[in-house]
């Protein structure tokens, strides 16, 4: 007998269905590439990932998949993550609100200005077993103004590394 795919219902991060949202369903062996300020889902780099659109009930589901692992969704209102299994449970995916990170890097005791300070995933170990990685990959980046300030206006509600990338020089060539 055929089983039925990973399926639920996208909640807004007040409770109401989230309709028209994009899911993506990770499968074991891929990732899921988000970047840039607005979190955008690099499509170029995930087109082999499985997608679907809520209805207007915020319900959606994909067809049987031995290898399906996680839905994810990353959308204005919010992010969210839930493991295959967890649906069978608990089908409820709820959106919750992005955070917005600020601060001031400096060297020394200098302000730093035009200068990169990066996010991206903190892994916790086992925090995904059996998976060694979370089935997504962050990459977000600002640049310091004069004063070494810097933001990060929209921070998905996972464990995430903050670091400088110190700008290296290069030499120029031997002859």
């Amino acid at each position: 007998k055929k089983g039925s795919g990973p399926a639920g219902v996208v909640l807004t991060p007040d409770g109401h269905p989230a309709a028209g949202r994009t899911v993506y369903l990770s499968r074991w062996r891929n990732l899921i590439f988000i970047e840039g300020p607005q979190l955008e889902v690099q499509t170029n780099q995930t087109s082999g990932t499985p997608r679907t659109r809520t209805d207007a009930a915020g319900r959606f589901s994909f067809a049987p998949d031995i290898d399906a692992y996680a839905v994810l969704v990353v959308d204005a209102a919010g992010f969210a993550e839930a493991r295959v299994e967890d649906l069978k449970t608990s089908p409820e995916v709820r959106l919750q609100t992005y955070a917005r990170l600020e601060g001031t890097l400096r060297i020394g005791a200098k302000p730093a200005g035009s200068e990169t300070v990066r996010l991206a995933p903190a892994f916790a170990p086992y925090a995904d077993y059996p998976r060694p990685l979370p089935p997504w990959s962050l990459s977000l980046e600002a640049t310091t103004d004069s004063t070494g300030h810097f933001v990060f206006p929209r921070v998905p509600p996972v464990d995430i590394k903050i670091f400088h990338a110190p700008k290296l020089g290069r030499r120029p060539a031997s002859s």
